[in-house]
């Protein structure tokens, strides 16, 4: 019978497997070892992560264009003086639970997401605005996918550094050796967090759901604003 941390890079391997049940049998693989690190990482990705966002992994990071809607001519891009603070303010992270994106990714392929900010960033947005139109970051669905993919490619590096390490399980039992060396090793998460504060994620259609998402402070839209001198945006 084969072990399970090579079924575990057979299933990451197949695209067919989705990545929620990737995951879950990652999450058996984990508690059988004792490997405490990657459990904590396994459990955010199944059941979302909190709202401290230093724990969101860069992967979860999403890039759209920042756009307002108004009310004679409909969304139209929103463009700063300050380039550094646009395209920040154009990415974030989002916290979701794994199965929310997956379901997002299988049924929604002909739409986009609105990732609206936080009530005091998007009040210091809009309070630099000439004429005041609420601001919203439009993201393409490719980008969950993107996600997935970060996801799936994490399970699968940690289940062959297991392999190199002698980690390999008979059936679905581990020896004795390869829990000890399982419990000495380290795998680090790719996680590159900026300062984030919580924030909410929804879909650009009828019924659309809403999941979380990073944001910046106001104090850092403020910090931009003022360092730019004058960040009022124009339309196009």
């Amino acid at each position: 019978m084969i072990g399970l941390v090579l079924e575990l890079q057979q299933d990451a391997l197949d695209r067919n497997v989705p990545v929620s049940d990737l995951l879950r049998k990652a999450v058996v693989v984990s508690r059988k070892l004792g490997a405490l690190e990657i459990g904590e990482w396994l459990n955010h990705e199944l059941s979302g992560y909190p709202t401290d966002e230093d724990q969101i992994p860069s992967y979860r990071e999403i890039k759209g264009q920042i756009k307002v809607f108004n009310p004679y001519h409909g969304w139209q891009t929103m463009h700063f003086g300050d380039a550094e603070m646009g395209e920040r303010l154009a990415r974030r992270r989002i916290g979701q639970a794994i199965g929310e994106l997956v379901s997002i990714a299988e049924n929604d392929r002909d739409g986009s997401l609105m990732v609206p900010y936080s009530e005091s960033v998007k009040n210091a947005l809009m309070g630099a605005m000439e004429f005041p139109l609420e601001p919203t970051i439009i993201v393409s669905l490719s980008q969950v996918d993107g996600i997935l993919e970060g996801v799936r490619n994490q399970v699968l590096n940690w289940a062959l550094e297991l392999e190199e390490k002698g980690i390999v399980g008979d059936g679905m039992s581990f020896s004795t050796d390869e829990k000890i060396k399982a419990t000495n090793t380290t795998y680090q998460i790719t996680n590159n967090i900026g300062s984030m504060q919580n924030s909410m994620f929804q879909q650009d259609s009828a019924g659309a759901s809403q999941v979380q998402a990073g944001s910046f402070s106001v104090e850092a839209v403020q910090d931009f604003i003022c360092a730019a001198q004058q960040a009022l945006p124009y339309l196009e």
